[in-house]
């Protein structure tokens, strides 16, 4: 089963090796990294370029700066994994991030999984950033109220895999700043 992880890139020359790498240093061996070079100014696409000469399972497009929404979009267009992922630029996953989502991906096919994640201050303080649970299972109605409430749901496209299938049928709004994750997560509202 493949996984398409799809990195947004913005100027994050500081992050953006640490970022790839981690996701390079996987145990799960199945995955296509595209990084989507959203016109930085700084050194991150020549820092995109270095990496795909490391690793063949790197593709790197770079465009003209339109907005995280309009680098997700050419990322999903352009993937063939089974399963999406996003991850951010200036983040990290752990080193068997796939391969422990793997069980539930392979045996139940959900068209969405999401994942509890850690959140660094930038103080070394880490808090967790939805309680940890076990496995839920929700219909559409409960998952929104459960988004909406804040108790195990979050807006965020990330610490998630997306059904390509489904994924491709819907796009982050880029005319939208603030809430196009929402938007994104649950299109009907739109």
């Amino acid at each position: 089963m493949l996984i398409s992880v799809i990195v947004p890139v913005y100027n994050v020359e500081k992050y953006l090796r640490r970022c790839v790498e981690s996701i390079m240093s996987q145990t799960y061996k199945e995955i296509e990294i595209l990084l989507i070079d959203d016109g930085s100014t700084d050194d991150s696409g020549r820092i995109c370029d270095d990496l795909a000469i490391k690793d063949r399972r790197i593709h790197v497009f770079h465009k003209e700066n339109g907005g995280v929404s309009s680098a997700r979009n050419l990322g999903i267009e352009r993937a063939c994994g089974d399963y999406i992922c996003f991850v951010d630029s200036d983040d990290w996953i752990d080193i068997d991030y796939f391969e422990s989502a793997m069980p539930i991906l392979k045996e139940a096919h959900p068209t969405l999984l999401m994942n509890n994640y850690m959140k660094d201050d930038g103080d070394g303080h880490r808090f967790c950033k939805f309680p940890p649970s076990p496995t839920l299972y929700l219909g559409e109605e409960e998952a929104f109220y459960e988004m909406v409430n804040g108790s195990h749901l979050g807006w965020e496209p990330i610490a998630s895999f997306y059904e390509a299938i489904g994924c491709k049928r819907i796009k982050f709004d880029s005319h939208i700043v603030f809430g196009e994750d929402l938007l994104f997560r649950f299109p009907e509202l739109q």
